[in-house]
């Protein structure tokens, strides 16, 4: 499964890149594959978006910025990205890297943070676990309540029945499969 979903997220990444203005503030790309009972997902978004800023981190309050950011966007015990709650979808991996970092900063467990460099994009992986996919039927965000700086999320979304292609914003953060 690994190397399709790899592929796919790459290619739409690519795709999604190249149809709409690259680095463009206040949007994200969203690419998310559901295969059996596992979710995986890839955000991509400018770090201005997250952060309010986009250069390396200079200051204290940038660094408590970017810190408390990465505590919610690696946040197991309240997810940004919540599923219908009778599938029992956990999340079970996620990381953190920017696009042209060098340095890593390691977190607990399998979570990486990569520190950021001016006009930056922040490129986020997830993977859930459902103990029951077939009720899976939607997927509700919370980025537009977290990061305000956020307006606009595209997400493309494929499965084995189908695949969706969806704008959400602050006024529609729901998803139905």
């Amino acid at each position: 499964m690994k190397s399709f979903v790899f592929t796919f997220l790459l290619f739409t990444v690519s795709f999604g890149a190249a149809a709409q203005d690259e680095h463009q503030h206040g949007h994200a790309q969203l690419n998310i594959v559901i295969e059996g009972s596992v979710i995986e997902m890839e955000l991509v978004s400018p770090s201005v978006n997250i952060l309010g800023f986009e250069h390396e981190v200079s200051t204290e309050q940038e660094q408590r910025i970017l810190q408390k950011a990465q505590h919610i966007l690696l946040s197991k015990e309240e997810p940004l990205f919540v599923f219908t709650a009778e599938a029992a979808c956990l999340p079970t991996e996620i990381s953190l890297e920017s696009a042209e970092s060098d340095e890593l900063l390691e977190e607990e467990g399998h979570n990486h943070v990569h520190d950021l460099e001016e006009h930056n994009d922040i490129h986020l992986h997830y993977v859930y676990s459902c103990k029951q996919p077939a009720k899976l039927a939607g997927m509700k965000t919370q980025l537009f309540n977290k990061f305000t700086s956020l307006d606009e999320l595209d997400v493309q979304v494929l499965t084995a029945e189908k695949q969706i292609s969806k704008h959400l914003d602050k006024q529609h953060s729901e998803l139905d499969f």
